[in-house]
Formats: C-alpha cells, structure tokens, sequence
C-alpha cells in the first residue's frame, strides 16, 4: 500500500518520461509480511489512483484470515471505487489446497468491465489454462464455505497468528521497527529432507523448496485427484461416490511448478 503522496509523484514522473501508468496493483492483507493498511490510508489512495485515472487491481487473497477477526478492521477499494476495482483472490490462501491452481477475478458491472472481463477470458484462452473437471466440482463445494472448511480456516489463521505474534516481539525486543502482523497463514517448508544424508554422487546444495510445496507432495495430491470429487446440481453440491471420470470429469494431474532460473523441475 504506497504513500498517496509517494503515488502521485510517481504517476507524474512517468509521465513526464513518456510513460502511461495506468494499472495500481493493491493488496490489503499483505503477504508476506501479513500487515494491513488503515481504512484511512486505503481511502487516500484509491482517491489519488481515481484522480490518476487509474485502474485499481486489489489482491484480496488473504482478507478472510485475520489473525483476530474482532481487532482488525480490512476494507476493499471495491467499497470505494465500485466502478474502477477488478478484485483479486487466490483460493489457495484459504479454501482448497496450495498444489490446485485456483483463482477468482470479480470485475464491476459495467461497459468497461464486461470488456475486461472478456479481455482476460480471451488471454486464459490463449494460455489455455482450463479449470479441469474434478477441480471444477471441488472448489464449487468450498466456495459454499461449508462449516468444517470455514473452522480449519480460523484455526490456521489462529495459529499463524500466534507464531507471527512472537515473532514480532522477537525482533522488536532486538531492536527492529516492524508493524505487526494481522493476517495472513502459511504452511512451511518441510526440512526433513534437508536433515537426510545425501545419496552418492549427488549435490552439496540441497533443493530448497518454495512455499509448501515439497517432495512428496505431488504424489500426495495425484493420488487425492483419483478419489471421489464432490459434485452434483446445487449450488453447494453433495458428495459423489462415483469414481472420478464416471460423472464426465477426466482425471486431472496436478501442474508442474518450474524453476525459471535453473529451468529444472521442482
């Protein structure tokens, strides 16, 4: 979330260079750092980015896990800007699990975001990136936010906060000046193959593994993919107890996460 005035100065800048700024990408539960902005702050911005003419794209990915619900107060620039916010989420931060590649856009009911809402169809289109069937069926199931899915969120949210709590003691009883975290969870890397003793012949520089993805995890979520997937014709569906593929879902195989750098699979 940047300084308004910070903003502003940085829009006439570039284009003062021959620059067309004309995108201002926020996030209002802040990852990694799991900060929020003040309603305040949030407010001024969107003010400058409608004064720029810009297009605000807020990432709200993280909004539902609040470490405390009742003590912090996370506002969308969609409350602001109803006409000029394209809203953002990935549901891996909280309904289904980190290795689906899942995500929502929610762009306003006007003339110019019924064309970008068709510019991005056509772009996924052209990245031909299709929401597979049984992932289809699944994520209809969380996004009714049944009760056990809506519990695990809260707890996870609980106790990332907790430990993101004592960190940041840790680090301001040492001197640090840090905001305090308010949102946010995160599953951590396992380390255990890091404590194994490598075979022969391989390398002294042990993978390190991003996020929650690790080894194993792969063959954990294509062995998940061959259960039953929830579905049926409501709008919450109801558990299937056909095998996937039966219902006319073909079985999906989890995506390859890539190394860009190494360009070697991970």
């Amino acid at each position: 979330m940047p300084d308004p005035f910070a903003l502003l100065e940085t829009v006439h800048r570039a284009r003062m260079h021959g620059d067309t700024p004309r995108v201002l990408v926020l996030s209002v539960a802040d990852d990694p750092t799991g900060t929020c902005p003040a309603p305040e702050q949030l407010h001024e911005v969107c003010e400058a980015a409608a004064g720029e003419g810009l297009w605000v794209l807020s990432d709200e990915s993280r909004r539902d896990l609040l470490h405390d619900p009742h003590d912090t107060v996370v506002l969308s620039p969609a409350e602001m800007l109803p006409d000029g916010v394209v809203v953002l989420t990935d549901l891996r931060a909280t309904l289904v699990p980190d290795a689906w590649p899942v995500a929502l856009a929610r762009f306003p009911a006007t003339g110019r975001g019924a064309e970008l809402r068709a510019a991005a169809l056509d772009a996924l289109t052209g990245l031909d990136a299709p929401l597979p069937g049984p992932l289809g069926c699944a994520v209809t199931h969380a996004l009714g936010e049944p009760e056990a899915v809506r519990a695990r969120i809260a707890a996870v949210a609980r106790l990332h906060g907790t430990l993101a709590a004592a960190l940041h003691r840790t680090v301001t009883d040492a001197g640090a000046v840090c905001r305090p975290p308010r949102s946010g969870s995160h599953l951590y890397a396992d380390l255990e193959p890091l404590r194994r003793p490598s075979p022969p012949g391989a390398s002294s520089n042990p993978p390190r593994w991003k996020g929650s993805w690790r080894p194993g995890r792969r063959a954990a979520a294509t062995a998940s993919a061959t259960r039953p997937a929830p579905c049926g014709s409501g709008s919450v569906p109801r558990a299937c107890s056909a095998p996937t593929g039966s219902c006319g879902n073909a079985p999906w195989t989890p995506p390859t996460r890539w190394n860009s750098r190494t360009s070697a699979r991970r």
